[in-house]
């Protein structure tokens, strides 16, 4: 990860209630997230530091929290997702270095060398998304989950209007239906296009698939088959969508506030 990236994400101070703690229940209205690549033959040392990073964070006062995740699959680099939670654009104002962080809980030579062991990942990318409670179906209580199943949709230009009528259908599809499978929807606020849209699909074993019922089954009992139809045709006619899976890394995450 560059140190730049490095330096504006960790640099976040939060929030001052965990989101991630146990009594967390409501999706954060923004995440800070950056997507980093690190090569395999470094993916060892990156962790190394990743790790020593949030314990540095868990035992400052002034640490942060967030959640690392890595894609399940992919090519012989490492795909490193990390997600920081925060409720207010105001939180961002009050920035502690990671840095800082790192020299105060394990001093300033070891602190260095965690900050250019970081430095190992590269083609980092980082944006800011936005909380969409009208296109969401969120859980009870909403924390980092094992793995996510992350849905990433590209909306055709000035078409987000007609994309959103269609997907409250689909989403009112599942209400009717009472399905178990929940979601977070955020749109780009800072960094990105804002024709761009990330649902945040959350389960703790694979097998919590087997009882999520298919959209293609969840439409045709709400409006009919021919309608199920021409509702999906719909949808993919205004977008194009990508999906990935990735999996936490709690050693690598910081989601329970100060130790």
């Amino acid at each position: 990860m560059r140190r730049a990236v490095v330096v504006s994400i960790l640099m976040t101070s939060v929030l001052s209630v965990p989101i991630w703690a146990q009594d967390a229940s409501a999706a954060p209205h923004y995440f800070l997230q950056i997507e980093s690549t690190i090569a395999s033959e470094d993916a060892a040392d990156w962790a190394t530091a990743a790790a020593m990073t949030a314990k540095a964070h868990a035992r400052h006062a002034e640490g942060n929290l967030f959640a690392t995740y890595r894609q399940l699959i992919g090519g012989p680099e490492e795909a490193v997702r990390v997600l920081f939670p925060f409720n207010r654009m105001a939180d961002l104002d009050a920035w502690v270095s990671n840095r800082q962080i790192l020299y105060e809980t394990i001093g300033r030579d070891r602190g260095q060398i965690v900050l250019d062991d970081l430095e190992l990942g590269r083609d980092s990318s980082e944006r800011v998304v936005a909380y969409s409670e009208k296109l969401s179906r969120p859980p009870e209580s909403v924390r980092a989950s094992k793995i996510l199943w992350v849905v990433e949709v590209e909306i055709e230009e000035g078409s987000m209007a007609e994309y959103s009528a269609l997907a409250l259908r689909v989403k009112k599809a599942y209400d009717e239906a009472g399905s178990n499978q929940t979601w977070l929807a955020y749109g780009n606020a800072l960094g990105g296009s804002r024709s761009e849209l990330t649902y945040l699909h959350g389960f703790e074993e694979f097998g919590s698939l087997d009882t999520w019922p298919s959209r293609m089954e969840v439409l045709s009992a709400a409006y009919g088959e021919k309608e199920a139809a021409r509702l999906s045709a719909a949808l993919a006619s205004l977008a194009k969508t990508t999906t990935s899976l990735w999996t936490l890394e709690s050693e690598l995450s910081q989601l329970a506030g100060k130790q």
